[in-house]
């Protein structure tokens, strides 16, 4: 959403820190989020050297907005959009560690100039090799290369250390807490946001059953940071760079956190067997080896916590805000968590209750699906 005011502030910062007037300043997409992005052109004839041609604007919502905690008719307040803490200093933190992130021009409290690292995304180019493939074969050769470069960003990242300097980051933990919202979004939204009421007393307890087998196969796994929402839609490809966008939600998580960001991601439809191979690959080199069988189904039981939270998140902002952009995206989501539940169901029995789950949600979807199409 552009607003004059905000227009009015990034021109501001630029002048202030920059000491140039942009020659134009225009919204761009932004995600299901409430953040809002801008371009910031600026004029090349003015610009000092080193310069670049253009830089992207992150304005965070405040509450005068409207828009920090979206409310509508499958919404509980206490489960709104939570507020994120800013950019920095983590992403100057992972700059000194010399991660691939955006490099910083200027900030206030609400708004963080940084380098535009164009629109080249990994999600761009797996949808591109996705339509252009003739088959899961040729699609993950298009792919194996691009996901393998991103997938090698994760143990470099689990390798940054705390530092001497404090890092809201190094503080923030991937915990029970967490993990109840997340499934509490996936009960308070996907059943009246699909099927029109609330989830029986037999659903919450099943779902309440696979969220505390699975919290308790997590606890003891070790903590390293993890970038938080590391999917193909945040890497760009900028140049010979690799760049991690978002960065500002960064915490202490299980190890493979990020792995499943990156294979269970409802934005592209990625083939198994290139998931296969991203995830052979990436677990032998994270910091902290454990026994495959054990890193694999901890990824699983990761990627299921994810999962119902990202459908959760897609009901949400078609329901209540009126946004159906990724709407179609809540079948894969399924898929995703049906292959998951069925790979842990020998390990967690609680598990097989979701394929009913699954079915019913779907049946809704299939039924609402006409008039978000």
């Amino acid at each position: 959403m552009e607003s004059s005011r905000d227009v009015e502030a990034v021109g501001e910062l630029v002048a202030a820190t920059l000491g140039l007037e942009p020659s134009s300043i225009e919204g761009i997409a932004a995600g299901l989020g409430t953040r809002r992005f801008y371009r910031v052109l600026l004029p090349i004839d003015r610009a000092v050297a080193g310069m670049p041609a253009s830089l992207i604007a992150r304005v965070e919502a405040s509450p005068e907005d409207g828009t920090s905690s979206p409310t509508g008719a499958v919404l509980d307040a206490d489960l709104a959009w939570l507020p994120e803490p800013p950019l920095e200093p983590i992403r100057a933190r992972l700059e000194a560690a010399g991660l691939p992130v955006p490099a910083a021009y200027g900030r206030t409290d609400r708004i963080d100039l940084i380098e535009d690292v164009g629109s080249d995304t990994l999600l761009g180019r797996a949808r591109e090799a996705i339509g252009a493939g003739d088959g899961a074969e040729s699609t993950t050769g298009l792919l194996r290369a691009d996901y393998l470069e991103a997938a090698d960003l994760i143990p470099r990242l689990q390798r940054v250390e705390r530092g001497a300097s404090t890092v809201e980051a190094f503080e923030r933990h991937y915990d029970p807490t967490l993990i109840h919202t997340k499934t509490e979004k996936f009960l308070r939204w996907c059943w009246p946001g699909l099927i029109g009421r609330d989830a029986t007393a037999e659903e919450r307890d099943s779902i309440y059953a696979i969220r505390d087998a699975l919290t308790k196969s997590l606890r003891g796994a070790p903590e390293r940071l993890a970038h938080r929402d590391f999917k193909a839609e945040n890497l760009h490809f900028w140049g010979e760079r690799l760049v991690m966008i978002d960065v500002q939600g960064a915490f202490m998580a299980p190890p493979e956190y990020d792995l499943a960001c990156l294979v269970f991601d409802l934005q592209v439809d990625l083939p198994d067997d290139l998931i296969d191979v991203v995830i052979a690959e990436t677990l032998p080199r994270l910091p902290d080896r454990v026994p495959e069988a054990e890193a694999r189904a901890r990824l699983d039981a990761l990627g299921v916590l994810r999962l119902v939270k990202d459908v959760a998140h897609v009901v949400h902002a078609a329901r209540s805000r009126g946004d159906s952009r990724r709407w179609q995206e809540i079948p894969r989501g399924f898929e995703l968590l049906d292959a998951a539940s069925v790979r842990l169901s020998a390990r967690f029995p609680e598990l097989r209750a979701l394929t009913n789950v699954i079915q019913t949600l779907s049946r809704g979807y299939d039924a609402a699906d006409i008039e978000h199409s």
